[in-house]
């Protein structure tokens, strides 16, 4: 209980003021924004758990945590939305954690690291809280926010705290396993990605301390237990282990046209995911987070790609986009990840904040109004893109590539107000705009490198010969 309140003691009150808003906001998503076809699909699942008679293609994670609630009530939509709903807070609270002792992480010899780390977690949450189409898709009662979830705690287990107690190593495991056992192809690429990791961190050119063998092994035994398990069950309910993907592809490949079965549909699949699927998935990160901040988060991420963060980031996110480019449909399928996206873009910005503080007042002044109108319009322009991103939905449903440019923009002409695409037009416009200017008239404040990363420390004194087991150096021939 004490540990409970200290913990509470370091949390800023800005960030209380932010979460209370925000709960309120997503309950009134959980009253209002119906469910979907998906979300019926899981409430049968669910069903299926309690009548012991499992016959869903989908694995049972997420329903699993429909069922308590399913019992009790009854009631199927309320049960989904409500889990929805719980995880989407759960999420909000551990973005915020986990953003800050990254942060934290990453400058162990920094001064005041902590204050720097909050200013951190509340610009990155801030963007996440009141993102519009994250609080749309709360509502719904998916499991995108869980698979976002275990992949954020995931990331924390892996990366950030590097001595794992028991009870961090059993969480660990559960939490590997649940993630299989909710989507299995993103939870194949991330232990994909761990691996290349794990392996990657073993040569010099990389400069941090690697994954501990114990935990790898503790990854990696989890993974296989789990997935052949469902394997194992898959083959007895349809005499296929790859049950769950081979169908998943086959209704891709009626729906989009792709067949992976040929050498000339892989290469038609590979074209498809570059002309089309690649571009999609940056028309969608630039249509909720903004042109501007995409082009930060990517250039701050290139630049500091051999950190041990931003590596680990880079390999999960990218393999699995890699895999959805040829397959993407809807903003759905990568939204997993977006979480932690927001975090390498608001390191930056952040960094930045924290120099400003050292400007003087007019400029501080000046910078705070840019960044008030930069906010204010980062959850204004968001109001009509969920009309936008709908229509986009509805056009996929028969158009599976962009080809035809003149039914695109007829639709889109015939159903979108031109007053509310105007106002949208011009709240984008001065969320980017406002962005540029921070940037612009504080450009010596701009760092994109990171420096002083303990982990290139920590390699350097453990790699060092002549380093004493009392952390003194040994005074070469020399310098005596």
């Amino acid at each position: 209980m004490c540990m409970l309140i200290k913990t509470f003691e370091k949390i800023d009150s800005h960030f209380i003021y932010m979460l209370i808003v925000g709960i309120i906001i997503r309950f009134l998503s959980f009253l209002f924004v119906p469910i979907v076809d998906d979300t019926i699909s899981y409430i049968e699942s669910a069903r299926f758990i309690i009548e012991i008679n499992y016959t869903s293609l989908r694995p049972p994670g997420f329903p699993l945590l429909l069922v308590p609630f399913l019992l009790l009530t009854g009631d199927g939509a309320f049960s989904a939305k409500i889990v929805s709903f719980i995880i989407s807070i759960l999420l909000i609270l551990c973005s915020y954690y986990v953003y800050m002792k990254a942060f934290m992480n990453l400058f162990k010899d920094s001064k005041r690291r902590e204050q720097k780390a909050k200013k951190i977690g509340l610009l990155a949450s801030f963007l996440l809280i009141f993102n519009l189409f994250f609080i749309f898709h709360s509502g719904k009662g998916l499991r995108e926010e869980l698979i976002a979830l275990l992949y954020l705690v995931l990331f924390y287990f892996i990366i950030i705290k590097d001595k794992l107690s028991l009870r961090d190593n059993i969480c660990l495991s559960l939490i590997i396993c649940l993630l299989i056992l909710t989507q299995l192809s993103t939870s194949f690429f991330i232990v994909v990605a761990i691996v290349i990791f794990f392996i990657v961190s073993k040569f010099k050119r990389f400069q941090f301390k690697p994954i501990s063998n114990k935990k790898f092994f503790i990854i990696l035994a989890s993974f296989i237990c789990s997935f052949f398990l469902w394997a194992i069950f898959s083959m007895y309910k349809w005499g296929d282990p790859l049950a769950n993907w081979n169908t998943q592809g086959a209704w891709f490949g009626i729906k989009y046209g792709v067949d992976l079965s040929s050498f000339e549909g892989i290469i038609n699949a590979g074209l498809n995911a570059l002309t089309f699927g690649l571009p999609s998935i940056f028309i969608f990160l630039f249509v909720y987070f903004g042109f501007a901040f995409i082009l930060i988060m990517l250039y701050f991420l290139i630049k500091n790609l051999r950190n041990k963060q931003l590596l680990f980031i880079f390999l999960a996110v990218g393999l699995n986009y890699a895999y959805l480019t040829i397959y993407i449909t809807t903003p759905r399928v990568i939204m997993y990840f977006f979480y932690i996206l927001l975090y390498i873009g608001a390191l930056p910005l952040g960094i930045f904040l924290v120099k400003l503080e050292n400007k003087d007042v007019t400029t501080i002044k000046k910078t705070n109004y840019l960044l008030y109108t930069y906010l204010i319009s980062y959850v204004l322009r968001g109001l009509d893109t969920l009309s936008i991103i709908y229509l986009v939905y509805q056009i996929y449903n028969y158009l599976p590539h962009f080809s035809d440019v003149d039914t695109i923009i007829s639709i889109f002409a015939q159903t979108l107000n031109p007053i509310i695409l105007t106002i949208t037009f011009i709240l984008i416009v001065i969320n980017e705009g406002s962005l540029v200017l921070i940037l612009i008239s504080n450009k010596d404040l701009l760092s994109f490198k990171l420096k002083g990363n303990q982990d290139n420390f920590n390699r350097k004194i453990n790699n060092d010969k002549s380093f004493k087991e009392n952390g003194k150096f040994q005074k070469s021939k020399k310098d005596k």
